[in-house]
């Protein structure tokens, strides 16, 4: 029972961070920009800051393209 519950959490974490990083690759106009980042503080707050290196990149490198 442990094995299985495990698995569907890294299945759910799996598929939260799919839609971040989707809601990243949606900025497609500068008012996007603190959307993104709300969400993106949201995630941190509900599951910590394991992956924050990779998710600040990847948010950077869309947030350049518009200042």
């Amino acid at each position: 029972l442990t094995h299985i519950l495990i698995k569907k959490m890294k299945r759910t974490l799996e598929v939260v961070i799919t839609k971040l990083l989707k809601v990243i690759d949606s900025i497609d106009r500068y008012e996007h920009i603190q959307s993104a980042r709300n969400y993106i503080d949201l995630y941190y707050e509900m599951y910590g800051l394991q992956n924050k290196g990779i998710i600040e990149i990847y948010f950077r490198s869309k947030k350049e393209k518009f200042i």
